[in-house]
């Protein structure tokens, strides 16, 4: 829509999440890739063993590790990102008796707004050297397939102020923001093209929902009292915000 000229003067997403956010994390995909020696289970003790299922495991523990101390050191605002390991590759489930030459992994490194992809892939990079200067067998290679940076809106832009006012008219008190997110949305490309973009959603189908609350059932079950809420905040935004002059809103 933005690409064909359908333009707006503020955004208001809803995704997961009774609260208003402004901030919004980021993301980088890295793939790890470990080597080792080729090797058969009759021969592995007569060649320079090294097993490169192994010391992707090795590597993905050390990331692991890693992971919390650069979520503490870019946990700001309403934000903490994460970073996840998601899945590896390496030899052939019809030949458990050869090891593979090499084992790959992808990782999610989500990112603060307050970062660029570059800083993040520097800091990728020195882990993965400590990593490296830790494990000197090790034959350790990556790459960054995918850079999404986060993206924040001023929470006093006219639009953070009108969503939470329309919460505070629902919950009869003051915002509570849910801190320590790590969720990427589409608020990302709409802030990324010049949007201010709040976000609001439901929350999860509490301990009275009919069916068991597991994550994949809270992300695809819907309480109606949370969807009825919800709708209610939106009217209450959208009345706000286009029943006033451009002046009264910051335009």
């Amino acid at each position: 829509m933005l690409e064909q000229g359908v333009w707006a003067d503020f955004a208001l997403i809803a995704k997961p999440g009774w609260a208003v956010s402004w901030d919004e994390v980021g993301l980088c995909w890295f793939e790890v890739t470990v080597g080792g020696s080729y090797s058969y289970a009759g021969s592995r003790h007569r060649i320079d063993y090294r097993n490169a299922i192994l010391g992707a495991g090795t590597v993905a523990a050390a990331l692991e590790e890693w992971f919390a101390e650069y979520t503490a050191r870019h946990t700001s605002g309403t934000v903490a990102p994460q970073g996840n390991i998601g899945a590896i590759e390496g030899g052939f489930m019809r030949m458990p008796a050869v090891s593979p030459a090499s084992c790959r992994f992808v990782l999610d490194l989500r990112t603060s707004p307050a970062s660029t992809p570059m800083s993040v892939k520097r800091e990728f990079a020195a882990a993965v050297a400590r990593i490296a200067a830790a494990h000197p067998r090790l034959e350790i290679g990556w790459d960054m397939t995918l850079a999404i940076p986060g993206t924040a809106t001023d929470p006093d832009a006219w639009i953070v102020r009108a969503a939470i006012e329309a919460w505070e008219a629902e919950e009869g008190r003051a915002h509570e923001p849910i801190l320590g997110n790590s969720g990427a949305t589409d608020a990302n490309i709409l802030r990324g093209r010049g949007l201010p973009t709040a976000r609001i959603g439901m929350a999860r189908a509490g301990a009275e929902a009919p069916l068991p609350v597991d994550f994949p059932m809270g992300m695809n079950v819907v309480d109606l009292r949370e969807m009825a809420r919800l709708t209610r905040h939106v009217m209450r935004t959208t009345i706000n915000t286009c029943t006033r002059a451009t002046a009264d809103v910051g335009l």
